[in-house]
């Protein structure tokens, strides 16, 4: 198994691993983030794309209206009526804006089930993780767009 774990740190030296979503790789800044709703969606797409503002030695300029939201279903339901399996939902509507001119409109969904959990302080703590999950997916799906604009 040492030997898995050191083949697999050398693939990863040899071949100049970096990561493939760092400021420095970007063609492109984003100046400004207009967010319709300001809810918490909304606001952490906003804190995630910050790393991508660096106006230094940029081609391309965006600006991006965001509306963005979050929706808790429940899926599944036991024989007592309690909630089994749920579903989170983010779905966001980014407009990509160069010269205050629309370019391109973006609608992106990410979703995932889960089952209920006997402790809510846990169930509320996973369901943070799932919903920073899904959004950081959500960024790397804008990124790649912005890459190819």
């Amino acid at each position: 198994m040492k030997k898995f774990y050191l083949l697999f740190l050398f693939i990863l030296t040899s071949c100049s691993y970096e990561a493939i979503y760092s400021s420095k790789e970007n063609d492109f800044a984003i100046i400004d983030i207009e967010l319709i709703n300001q809810n918490k969606v909304e606001k952490l797409i906003a804190r995630n794309l910050k790393n991508l503002t660096d106006e230094k030695n940029k081609n391309k300029f965006y600006k991006l209206k965001i509306k963005g939201t979050k929706e808790i279903l429940i899926v599944s339901k036991d024989n007592t009526g309690d909630a089994k399996i749920f579903n989170m939902s983010i779905k966001t509507n980014i407009s990509i804006l160069k010269d205050n001119k629309e370019i391109n409109n973006l609608n992106l969904s990410k979703n995932f089930s889960y089952k209920n959990m006997s402790n809510k302080f846990d169930l509320k703590q996973y369901e943070n993780n799932i919903q920073e999950n899904l959004i950081n997916e959500i960024i790397k799906d804008i990124n790649l767009k912005l890459h190819s604009i």
